[in-house]
C-alpha cells in the first residue's frame, strides 16, 4: 500500500497541475485513498488540505469528490477559489459598475473629441497650427483616462472570460483597476507591480491625482515564480521592454491570459512573442473596446492561451 508521503506527492502535484493533469493526478489519489484507511492527520499532513478535499470529512466523499467532473477546475483554482461557469461570471461582470468604460463610451461621443480625432486624422482638412492643436487635444483627452485607469478598456466578455479562469495573478497590474473589478466579482486575484500602489513612481500613472483602485503588492517578473496554480493575467506590458518575456519565462503555470497587441505592436517585444509562440497556444479571443489615435486605432484585445 502506497504511504503518506507518496500520497502527498500526489496530492501537492494535482494542486499545482492544470486541468488534463489535475484530473489524472486527483484520480490516481483517490485510487489510493480507497486502498485503506488515512486518519484525518494524516491527510493535513500530506497535503490533501490544499486540493479541495479537506471539506470532504471522509475517505469515501474524498474519493467521490476526486473523480467528479468539476475538480480539474477545482484543482487549478486551489485553496480559497473557485473556478466558475463563463455565464455565472457574465452575471458577476454585469453587477459590478465599470466607470472606465463609461467614461470612455461617453468621450467616444463627445464632439470636441471627435472633432480632434478627425483632423490628426486627416479626415477634416486643417492648416499646420490647427493639425497640432488637435493632435495635443487627442492625445491629452485619451491619457486622461489611460493615466487615471489603464491603457486596455475592461468590457464585461473580458472581465467574466479571466474571473471564470478561477484565482488568478496579475503581473505589472499599473492602477489596479482590472483586478479591482474582478475582485468586485469576487474572484481571488493577487495583483503585482514593481511600483505597488505608489503611483507617483509610475511614469505610466503619475499624471493622474487618484489613489490605486485597489491593494497591489509591489513585485517584479520573478513574483509569479509561487503562483503557478493561477492562471497568469498580463494587461499592456511596456512596448520593447524584457518585462513580459521575464513573466512569462518565470511562470510555472498553464494558463495565460493577455491583454494588448500582436508583435510589431505597441505592447511586449520580439522576445515574449517568440516564446509566446513557441511554449503557448492560443485558446480564445475576446474583443475589447480600442483607443482611436492619430495614427488608427489600438489593435489590442484579450486572449487566452495554454501551454503546449
Amino acid at each position: 500500500m502506497p504511504n503518506p508521503i507518496q500520497i502527498a506527492e500526489i496530492a501537492q502535484a494535482a494542486g499545482r497541475a492544470a486541468a488534463p493533469l489535475a484530473r489524472e493526478l486527483a484520480e490516481e489519489a483517490a485510487q489510493l485513498l480507497g486502498h485503506g484507511s488515512l486518519a484525518k492527520s494524516s491527510l493535513v499532513e500530506t497535503g490533501l488540505t490544499r486540493t479541495g478535499l479537506q471539506s470532504a470529512g471522509t475517505e469515501t466523499a474524498a474519493k467521490k469528490l476526486a473523480i467528479n467532473e468539476a475538480l480539474p477546475k477545482q484543482l487549478a483554482a486551489g485553496e480559497g477559489g473557485r473556478a466558475l461557469s463563463l455565464s455565472e461570471a457574465t452575471s458577476r461582470a454585469a453587477a459590478v459598475p465599470n466607470q472606465y468604460l463609461a467614461e470612455f463610451n461617453a468621450l467616444q461621443k463627445d464632439p470636441s473629441y471627435r472633432r480632434a480625432i478627425d483632423i490628426a486624422r486627416g479626415r477634416i482638412d486643417s492648416s499646420s497650427s490647427e493639425y497640432s492643436l488637435a493632435f495635443r487635444q487627442q492625445r491629452e483627452m485619451r491619457y486622461g483616462l489611460t493615466n487615471k485607469y489603464a491603457w486596455a478598456v475592461p468590457n464585461q466578455e473580458a472581465l467574466a472570460t479571466i474571473a471564470a479562469e478561477g484565482r488568478v495573478v496579475e503581473a505589472g497590474a499599473g492602477s489596479g483597476y482590472w483586478a479591482s473589478l474582478l475582485r468586485a466579482m469576487k474572484t481571488d486575484v493577487v495583483a503585482f507591480d514593481k511600483h505597488g500602489t505608489d503611483l507617483a513612481a509610475n511614469h505610466f500613472h503619475k499624471a493622474s491625482p487618484v489613489k490605486a483602485w485597489t491593494d497591489i503588492a509591489r513585485g517584479d517578473a520573478a513574483a509569479v515564480k509561487p503562483h503557478g496554480d493561477r492562471s497568469l493575467f498580463m494587461s499592456f506590458p511596456p512596448h520593447d521592454e524584457p518585462f513580459a518575456y521575464d513573466v512569462l519565462k518565470n511562470y510555472r503555470g498553464n494558463r495565460f491570459v493577455y491583454v494588448g497587441e500582436g508583435p510589431g505592436g505597441v505592447t511586449g517585444d520580439d522576445k515574449f512573442f517568440n516564446l509566446l509562440a513557441k511554449r503557448w497556444k492560443e485558446e480564445k479571443t475576446v474583443a475589447i473596446p480600442n483607443w482611436e489615435a492619430s495614427d488608427g486605432f489600438l489593435r489590442d484585445a484579450l486572449t487566452v492561451y495554454v501551454r503546449r
